[in-house]
Parts: structure tokens; sequence; C-alpha cells
């Protein structure tokens, strides 16, 4: 019952909210598209970072985000340090720009992020991803991945055994997907297929 009722609110947010979305793909360290006469670009480059703090110096990845609209241009930079960006989806509702970025590293220790904006009236707010719980957290060792389609987040991670060498997992997947209505996210569903 409780999956049919957030079904339903999701087919109603997405009849209600007239969503535009576009098949631009994040490709050369570059993503970039328009709406309505919006532009919106993503993209990933490298800074020299010489300051005080010796362990913060550095060559290090940001995420650069530009919107020009209406002759007007904004800007938001996030250090996302040795991390990449792997995918980006922007989405416009109403006045409102969504921009869904997933970003990772490789190797032992990666965990990866979804960093979500909304972007509204010249302003930027960041969205932070609800936290695991329960089993979903107990299982999770990184090397997460996150891909997404409309407002559908969906996120997968593998499962490690207690031999399992730290970049090679042998204990199945966690799959999770996740609506975001633009406040609040709900979990469609989560699936553990242990081995």
């Amino acid at each position: 019952m409780k999956y049919i009722f957030s079904i339903l609110v999701v087919i109603f947010f997405l009849i209600s909210c007239q969503l535009t979305t576009n098949s631009a793909k994040y490709q050369d360290g570059k993503y970039e598209t328009t709406f309505n006469g919006c532009k919106v670009i993503v993209r990933q480059i490298e800074k020299e970072i010489n300051g005080e703090d010796q362990s913060l110096n550095g060559i290090w990845n940001f995420i650069n985000v530009q919107i020009d609209c209406n002759g007007k241009n904004y800007y938001k930079s996030e250090n996302i340090f040795k991390d990449e960006i792997r995918d980006v989806l922007a989405q416009k509702n109403s006045s409102i720009i969504k921009i869904f970025i997933s970003i990772g590293g490789a190797g032992s220790g990666n965990y990866g992020e979804c960093l979500i904006y909304l972007f509204d009236d010249g302003q930027f707010k960041l969205i932070e991803m609800p936290e695991l719980e329960g089993e979903l957290n107990s299982l999770y060792s990184g090397h997460d991945k996150f891909t997404f389609n409309n407002n559908t987040i969906y996120r997968k991670f593998p499962i490690f055994k207690s031999t399992d060498d730290e970049n090679f997992p042998t204990g199945g997947n966690v799959s999770i997907e996740y609506f975001f209505d633009g406040n609040n996210f709900i979990l469609l569903k989560s699936r553990i297929d242990k081995k």
C-alpha cells in the first residue's frame, strides 16, 4: 500500500508540473542545454590552489555551473577535490531549474555522490540526498553510482563480503530509486541482491 501511494504521488506530480527535459549528455567535460531561452552549462575544470593550509594545496577538480537567462549570467563553483563528474541532467519546471550531478572517484575509498542544485530567481540552492538507514547503511561501503531519469534518481552500490579485496566486491548489489519532487525525496523502492 505504501508503494502504491508513492507511485500515485509521483504520477500526480509529473502530470501537474509540466517538466521540461531534453536529451543533452555530459561529454568531454561539458554539459550544455537550453530551456526557453535559459542556457545551462556544467563543466569540470581543474584549478591550482595555493593557500595557508598546505594540506589543501594542489590541483583540484571543480564543478562550474553557469546559467544564462534573460540577459543575465549566474555562476556556481564547487570543489569536488579528486572526484570527477560522471553524469549530469538539467530540467526546467516553471521558473525553477533543477540540475542533477553525479560525481565519484576511482580506486579504493571511492564514494559516489549526487549533487542537486535548484536555481530560482537568480539563486542557487544545494539539496543533499537523504542518508542511508538500517540495513542499507550497514551494507554500504562506497563504490556507488548515480544515474537520473526525469525526477527519478537511481543509486547502485556493491556489497562487500569480509573476505573481499577493496576493489573487487563479490557480495551482490543494492539498488535504490528515489523520486525528487523539488523539495523532498520519496523512496520508491530499494532492492538488495545478495550472492
